[in-house]
């Protein structure tokens, strides 16, 4: 007599679960955790928060799973095994059978009991596939091949993007602090042509502001608005799809998950537009993306407000409308854009630590340098050797107060994180 076939230690708990736990649910997973323990180690279960986690993910896993069966019996069969919709919650296995009956899915108590076996091994096997031995320190555990490609395409993105919007960002600040400096070294009765920023004084006084940041359209702008267009391409893809969704849920702060889901600081129709004229543009390239969007109103709406984010660090609520329950950016509240790419950067380095940025400070100083010099043209700034030396003493200056990211990535530890020095270097201008 032939003897019966050795099954995994998954598909033994897969098997005795689909009889005990009667729902599948995160709950009763993690009430009987035989499935869990099977997949990622009794140690991983040790914290109640990474447990919670797993379960989660596991309930979603198999739930797709049975959805992919392509036969309609054995997957009516797998929903009743395993208890995966409600209507199935809470029933034994004869109920279970009689359920499907009701319901118009013919008598298959002879097709569930030759096929069970092989269905839970299916199952088991494809589980083990997507989990393996991983643990909630695994940040792509459960991420599927699909979701795995667009992740890594909106990783890449996201870092074009961010370094532009980081150098904006610092030189909107700078900006903004040596403008208060200058008015405090006025009403102190201070010989500005004294001071080392001093000169920067003809090109604004005590009513208006110093604004080092071109007000028009600039192709650091255009570049970053197009890599942006791509990562919310790259974003809707991975929101469609369970593991996608759900890694990104579990890694981001609960603000930034919001914002993703959103398009924030863009309403929906508007990021619709941008991927309308990626898909149409004959070139792929930042510059045929800009000048193809403002063909229209609805675009020239989209650049002129990704080109006021930029150059003011905020948008004006009144001009926008739709958009006043979303929260936007301003001076007093650091860029929103900028924390959430900052934060989908962090939260994908540790999948693809080989698609880091590794000239990400090499960059950075390239865009504050090309953003300085078209500012200060703007300004009025004659172009000259004596200016281009000032121009140049002045990049070097607002480098300094760049994120501390960048100043270790020119050490050679190219890596995304949200650190702050010890020292303020903001503090002069305070």
């Amino acid at each position: 007599m032939p003897s019966k076939p050795e099954v995994s230690p998954l598909h033994k708990q897969l098997d005795s679960f689909g009889r005990r736990g009667r729902r599948l649910t995160a709950a009763k997973l993690q009430r009987y955790p035989g499935v869990l323990v099977a997949l990622f180690g009794q140690e991983a279960l040790a914290d109640a928060d990474a447990e919670q986690i797993l379960a989660e993910r596991v309930e979603r896993a198999i739930l797709a799973i049975i959805a992919g069966i392509n036969d309609e019996r054995d997957r009516r069969i797998a929903e009743a095994v395993f208890c995966a919709k409600p209507e199935f919650y809470d029933l034994n296995v004869d109920a279970r059978q009689r359920k499907i009956k009701d319901m118009g899915g013919g008598d298959l108590r002879e097709r569930y009991k030759t096929q069970r076996a092989r269905i839970v091994s299916d199952v088991a096997a494809a589980l083990q596939r997507m989990c393996g031995a991983q643990k909630v320190a695994d940040h792509d555990a459960l991420l599927s091949p699909e979701a795995r490609r667009a992740a890594r395409q909106l990783y890449r993105y996201a870092q074009q993007a961010l370094v532009v919007v980081d150098a904006f960002d610092l030189c909107v600040e700078f900006a903004a602090g040596v403008g208060q400096y200058l008015r405090w070294a006025r009403a102190g009765g201070c010989n500005l042509a004294k001071l080392p920023r001093g000169w920067l004084g003809a090109y604004c006084n005590d009513d208006e502001s110093l604004r080092l940041v071109p007000a028009t359209t600039t192709p650091e702008a255009d570049s970053a608005l197009w890599a942006y267009a791509y990562c919310h391409r790259y974003l809707r893809t991975l929101l469609q799809d369970p593991t996608g969704r759900d890694y990104l849920r579990e890694n981001l702060p609960l603000e930034c998950w919001r914002s993703v889901q959103l398009g924030a600081p863009f309403e929906s129709d508007e990021v619709d537009k941008m991927l309308s004229v990626l898909a149409e543009s004959q070139f792929d390239d930042a510059y045929t993306f800009a000048y193809n969007l403002c063909q229209d109103s609805q675009g020239r709406i989209v650049e002129e407000k990704w080109r006021q984010l930029l150059t003011t660090g905020m948008l004006e609520r009144e001009n926008w409308g739709k958009g006043a329950d979303t929260r936007l950016p301003s001076i007093s509240d650091p860029s929103q854009l900028g924390f959430d790419l900052l934060m989908l950067c962090i939260a994908l380095q540790h999948v693809f630590p080989e698609e880091t940025l590794t000239t990400m400070d090499e960059d950075f100083r390239l865009a504050v340098d090309m953003i300085i010099f078209l500012g200060l043209l703007r300004l009025g700034v004659p172009d000259g050797d004596d200016e281009s030396e000032r121009e140049s003493k002045l990049v070097d200056d607002v480098l300094k107060y760049r994120p501390l990211r960048y100043s270790l990535a020119e050490e050679g530890d190219a890596v995304w994180d949200n650190d702050h020095p010890k020292h303020d270097p903001w503090a002069e201008f305070h």
